[in-house]
């Protein structure tokens, strides 16, 4: 059963970059198929938050959404076993597009 999680996590696994404004979104399943990686402009990006992803018993295991503008949802990672890492890799996203305050949801700021 390892094996086979090892080979689902490398396949759905999303790399994310945040370069000159901009956070790319690239996951390996989407490229084989040709579907391309996502690229938004800071500008675009509405929220980046922890949510629950999957359970296991009384592990939880945690995912990055990204909302974009329409209010699409995209997983930046997912699976994160540790709530505080996923908190602390949302805030280094948010910081290096501009910062927690322009993107923090409405009312929050």
């Amino acid at each position: 059963m390892r094996h086979v999680h090892a080979v689902l996590d490398v396949l759905l696994s999303t790399t994310v970059r945040v370069e000159r404004g901009r956070l790319s979104l690239a996951n390996r399943i989407l490229d084989a198929i040709g579907a391309g990686d996502t690229e938004l402009r800071a500008d675009q990006v509405r929220d980046i938050a922890v949510e629950i992803g999957l359970r296991s018993g009384t592990t939880v295991y945690y995912d990055l959404a990204v909302t974009d503008g329409d209010g699409k949802k995209r997983l930046a990672g997912r699976t994160i076993a540790s709530k505080r890492e996923a908190e602390w890799l949302v805030a280094r996203i948010k910081g290096a597009l501009g910062g927690a305050e322009r993107l923090a949801p409405p009312g929050v700021r």
